[in-house]
């Protein structure tokens, strides 16, 4: 018995279907291999490298100023600041 031409139809659809979430699957496969060649676990990095992109976050609530002359003045150290306060 023959299959109808809606069936055939729809076979033809799911069937390039397949070919097309195959391809995708296949580039993004592709596209992590070529991401991981490239990348590096921070934890791998040599401790010169991790100090040469660290960065340290100055917030101002830790830092102590003074008006000296026209300049503003900012300690970041608590022991300093409160002997330069008195």
């Amino acid at each position: 018995m023959r299959t109808s031409s809606f069936e055939h139809i729809v076979r033809l659809q799911f069937n390039s279907l397949l070919i097309v979430i195959k391809g995708t699957l296949s580039s993004h496969r592709r596209q992590i291999t070529k991401r991981f060649k490239h990348e590096v676990l921070f934890c791998e990095l040599p401790k010169m490298k991790r100090i040469e992109y660290s960065m340290n976050d100055d917030y101002s609530h830790e830092l102590v100023s003074f008006q000296v002359l026209d300049f503003v003045i900012r300690i970041s150290d608590q022991k300093l600041s409160t002997a330069s306060k008195e």
